[in-house]
């Protein structure tokens, strides 16, 4: 019977841990991740002649990175609602790529102001 009890104790906390916060900022992360190894590794060399360059800085890239997961603080960990569903499928196909495409295809515009002397 002990056995049993330890048994089910662990597996309480395994779920609890899997349907935690960290785990889901985790699983963005991972999924930011992906998104920038494919635009760099797949649309780049493929689509390069369309103007698809990787052009971010170290800086400009972690603050994509950061836009990109910072959402996932907030997100529903559970899907109660159709409503969340939707709001996930706007967070994978549209936050997503609206935070890191332009940092990752635009110039950086902010060097130019810098020798502007007032």
């Amino acid at each position: 019977m002990t056995g049993q009890a330890i048994s089910i104790k662990g597996t309480f906390r395994v779920t609890r841990f899997l349907h935690s916060r960290t785990i889901m900022v985790v699983i963005c992360a991972l999924y930011v991740l992906a998104f920038v190894l494919v635009y760099n590794r797949v649309i780049v060399p493929i689509w390069g002649y369309e103007g698809f360059h990787s052009k971010a800085t170290p800086a400009c890239a972690a603050v994509g990175w950061v836009l990109a997961t910072f959402p996932s603080l907030w997100m529903p960990i559970g899907l109660k609602r159709p409503s969340q569903v939707v709001y996930w499928l706007l967070y994978i196909l549209a936050v997503v790529p609206s935070c890191l495409v332009p940092i990752y295809v635009l110039d950086d515009q902010s060097s130019r102001f810098k020798s502007y002397n007032c």
